[in-house]
C-alpha cells in the first residue's frame, strides 16, 4: 500500500510529517507559484491560520483543497466561480 496518497487520493511526494505548511513548502509540494497559492487562499478562502510573521500557515486538510482547486482549474479547466460552486458541492 502507497502511504504517499494524500486524502483526497491525490500522489504526494514525500510523507508528509508536519502539521502546518507555509506557503513556501505549499509551492514545493503542489508546485504552483506562491502568487497563484495566495489568489486561491483569497478567492477560496482556503487558509485559516497565520503565524505570528503574518504567514499563512496550512494544515493538511488545506493542502487537500488546494490539490482539489488546482485539480478543478488546471485539469478540468473551471472558471474560478465554477471551481467554487463545486467545492460548495463537494462542502470542502
Amino acid at each position: 500500500m502507497n502511504n504517499n496518497i494524500g486524502e483526497m487520493g491525490f500522489r504526494i511526494e514525500r510523507p508528509l510529517v508536519k502539521k502546518y505548511f507555509l506557503t513556501s513548502e505549499i509551492v514545493n509540494i503542489i508546485h504552483e507559484s506562491s502568487s497563484c497559492i495566495r489568489v486561491w487562499d483569497q478567492y477560496f478562502e482556503v487558509c485559516k491560520r497565520r503565524n505570528n510573521k503574518g504567514e499563512r500557515l496550512f494544515s493538511r486538510t488545506e493542502l487537500a483543497k488546494l490539490y482539489m482547486i488546482q485539480s478543478l482549474l488546471r485539469n478540468e479547466k473551471y472558471t474560478f466561480k465554477g471551481a467554487k460552486l463545486q467545492l460548495q458541492k463537494l462542502r470542502l
